[in-house]
């Protein structure tokens, strides 16, 4: 919910939502820089604009001393139809009057930084400093769609996947969700953090594909917690059954179908001598029905428990079995095991996927035969138990992994499988849980309160809500316990949406992001897509560039050369970039400025540098190496310094075998402007052996026809490389390794090379990582230094 008028700038608010050029004064807020006030209300504006309109900003300080000329109109030609936003010392460039005939002539509403100081809320203060930040890609035009989109999935709670090029905005929209919805803080996951998610709030798993394996593991606990299990679905066709009135199920509070099918079942197997599995997530109450359906089932013995996640495997087995004196070291006496202990009675297996495949054989005899054999003893106890065992994991999954022993499994009758509905799956207990978990009886859940336990996903299931309930009775000193009292829950909220972003699609060739294909079909059910700002249109660029110039000034010619330069870093490029132009001018931006600083931003379309890094080392923390930069949007890479080079020509012969060749080219290649890395000394490598492309801000590695040595190619961070071929190119990103290997496939020839110097910085310190490991002695760098060459084409 957007913030409301109010009362300290109401007036001006109003004068926004029209939309007819004027010029008004902006009053200072106390705590608050004016410039967020216009930024914000500028943006409330646009929401209710028929179509984006641009935001320049202006600070007098760094217009120059010299005051050039088209300092005093470009500006307003920029902003034409939409805002100029003037902080104080405005009176030094400009008089009123020209203000306003600015404003008329441009169709601009001009907003002057005023002198008057009003007070503002806190609150309304603290939201507005929150979404400041997120300006440009709150009002980047291209991304209108995507932002209702985002808000709309994360209103309800789904997991969100967020795709698209490295330096997209990717997780700069889900932070931006998150202030717009959020009440608590958001967990960020990212390569390298310490933090680990608990699975409580917003999350944000930034970059999934280079997550550990322990990073990930919340993210599929909470996967498993959203999913919903069939089987009790499946039984919840028909009739409901009345809860039964068995004194014995009294522990097992609750009313919902669900709760009363799954009694109904329990009661009505609680006589036979049937082995019984109880299936069920983390805190459902496994071992309480265990107890309950021994309590029921009327025979004398007692209930033995025995937790099979706790023990090794020779403890495990003596605890279970028991063992005869002397059996191993320490074994001074024997002892009965807990199957013994149970003669008569029922022994209830906790989590059995735990038990190993060694000690499944020897369950295996004691439900068939019922007899036990301890430990360093040749004689065979008989017994008379029932057993009852339980898990939380999927035996039919381990059985088709080899991890469960198939025979095992089937001795469970499948008609006395026993599964625990999860506690989202009957929230209509809770009520009678929390009265049933509250230690004073006098106590009782406000609504609000009571709402937020409902609304919340439950992945602790019962144990987690009595835990909660307790310690809100011990938190609250009055009668009514208040949301303010359920600790955590009542700071993160209900139920919260789950982020995900990622550069690369989920496939073969990145190992399916370390999950499984079920756990990736969840996160990319729902994916929006971010484009490349190479994609997004000539006013989503102008939006970016006018807003990271903090009030410098910028030439029109300045502004167009910009907003036609391919920007294949997409907003890491551009960020960095125009940090670099405001901090090497002092004045206002213009092209003298820009060629005797940057000369590179006013290359062509297409031209940004791409760097190619050979012989490469790691010197105190940095990367070094012989370096190549082309401004080509192609690139060559073999024994050939020209197109003509590689034409067809010679005998009838070589013309046919090279035809193919050529005609990859021409059709790679098109318009593109192209260079060439011309690596002569390695004479067992083609005149044309690879080309590498921009494609949509990334690298794409091309091999071409008749070349004998294989190229493989990947990514950085290093996950692998991958035989290029013609028909199946490698698309290597924002930077990535390319080998040239010999016949036996052993590397001869190596390079890295990276989509400009913003990617370069970007990757090095993990290319100085990866070659800071054992050298690899197969290279023959060592021979190719001592060789003589040029990296000048000829």
């Amino acid at each position: 919910m957007d913030i409301p008028a109010i009362q300290a700038f109401e007036e001006f608010s109003n004068w926004t939502h029209n939309h007819r050029p004027g010029v008004s004064r902006l009053p200072r807020f106390a705590g608050l820089p004016t410039l967020v006030v216009a930024r914000y209300l500028y943006r409330d504006w646009l929401a209710h604009a028929p179509r984006w309109r641009p935001f320049v900003h202006l600070d007098p300080a760094r217009c120059g001393g010299g005051k050039p000329a088209w300092v005093l109109r470009e500006p307003f030609e920029q902003a034409a139809g939409g805002w100029i936003y003037i902080q104080a010392g405005w009176q030094d460039l400009w008089t009123d009057e020209a203000l306003a005939s600015l404003a008329s002539n441009h169709g601009l509403r001009i907003v002057l930084e005023g002198v008057e100081v009003r007070a503002l809320s806190p609150k309304i203060r603290a939201v507005l400093k929150r979404r400041d930040p997120y300006h440009l890609l709150a009002s980047d035009p291209s991304l209108a769609r995507l932002r209702k989109a985002s808000l709309a999935y994360c209103r309800a709670q789904l997991v969100l996947h967020l795709s698209g090029p490295p330096g997209s905005g990717k997780r700069s929209l889900a932070r931006w969700a998150h202030v717009m919805l959020g009440t608590s803080a958001l967990q960020q996951i990212r390569q390298g953090s310490s933090e680990r998610a608990h699975n409580r709030g917003w999350q944000l798993y930034e970059e999934v594909a280079q997550l550990s394996a322990e990073q990930l593991a919340p993210l599929r606990e909470r996967l498993q917690a959203e999913e919903g299990t069939d089987a009790v679905w499946q039984d919840a066709w028909g009739e409901v059954p009345a809860r039964p009135d068995d004194p014995a199920f009294a522990p097992l509070v609750g009313e919902s179908p669900a709760i009363c099918r799954l009694l109904a079942k329990a009661v009505r197997y609680s006589k036979s001598r049937l082995p019984m599995l109880i299936y069920g997530e983390t805190g459902t109450g496994k071992e309480l029905m265990a107890r309950a359906i021994h309590d029921a089932s009327g025979r004398r013995g007692p209930f033995v428990a025995i937790d099979l996640n706790t023990r090794n495997v020779g403890l495990l087995e003596s605890a279970l079995f028991g063992h005869a004196k002397g059996a191993f070291t320490g074994a001074q006496q024997a002892r009965n095991g807990a199957a013994v202990q149970a003669d008569g009675g029922t022994l209830f297996l906790d989590e059995l996927g735990n038990l190993n495949l060694s000690t499944q054989s020897k369950l295996l005899r004691l439900l068939e035969q019922h007899t036990v054999q301890p430990l360093g003893s040749d004689r065979a106890i008989e017994v008379d138990l029932r057993i009852i065992a339980a898990t939380n994991s999927q035996l039919e999954e381990m059985v088709r992994a080899g991890e469960f022993r198939e025979d095992l499994l089937y001795r469970f009758n499948p008609s006395a499988i026993c599964r625990l509905p999860a506690l989202r799956e009957r929230p209509e207990d809770i009520d009678l849980l929390v009265q049933h978990f509250l230690p004073s009886p006098g106590k009782s859940f406000s609504a609000e309160a009571l709402a937020r336990l409902q609304e919340w996903s439950w992945p602790g299931n019962v144990r987690e809500l009595r835990h909660v309930v307790e310690a809100a009775a011990i938190e609250c000193s009055e009668d009514v316990i208040e949301v303010c009292h359920l600790g955590q829950l009542g700071e993160v909220g209900a139920g919260a949406p789950l982020l995900v972003t990622s550069s690369e699609a989920p496939d073969e060739r990145n190992a399916l992001w370390c999950l499984n294909k079920t756990e990736i079909q969840k996160i990319v059910a729902v994916t929006l897509q971010l484009p490349p700002l190479t994609e997004r249109g000539a006013p989503s660029l102008r939006n970016a560039i006018l807003g990271s110039l903090a009030g410098r000034p910028v030439s029109l010619r300045v502004l167009r050369a910009l907003e036609r330069r391919t920007w294949w870093g997409n907003f890491t490029e551009l960020f960095r970039e125009l940090t670099a132009v405001c901090s090497n001018l002092t004045g206002p931006i213009d092209l003298v400025g820009l060629h005797r600083t940057l000369p590179d931003l006013l290359q062509e379309p297409g031209q940004a540098p791409m760097k190619i890094l050979l012989f490469p080392s790691q010197h105190h923390g940095e990367v070094v190496g012989l370096e190549r930069e082309l401004s080509q949007a192609a690139v060559i890479v073999g024994r050939a310094a020209s197109l003509d080079a590689l034409r067809p020509q010679g005998s009838a012969r070589d013309k046919q075998r090279l035809q193919g060749r050529w005609e990859m080219l021409e059709r790679l290649l098109g318009k593109r402007s192209v260079g060439f890395l011309n690596l002569s000394f390695l004479t067992r490598i083609s005149r044309a052996h690879f080309l590498i492309c921009r494609e949509q801000g990334s690298l794409v590695v091309h091999t071409l026809p008749g070349t004998r040595l294989p190229v493989s190619a990947g990514s950085l961070p290093s996950r692998g490389l991958f035989t290029v071929k013609p028909d199946a190119p490698v698309d290597i990103g924002q930077a990535g390794q390319i080998d040239i290997l010999d016949v036996s496939g052993r590397p001869y020839f190596q390079l890295y090379v990276f989509a400009g110097n913003s990617a370069f910085h970007e990757f090095s310190p993990v290319l100085a990582q990866q070659l800071a490991g054992p050298a690899d002695k197969t290279l023959g760098y060592g021979e190719l230094k001592r060789q003589v060459w040029s990296l000048h084409p000829s």
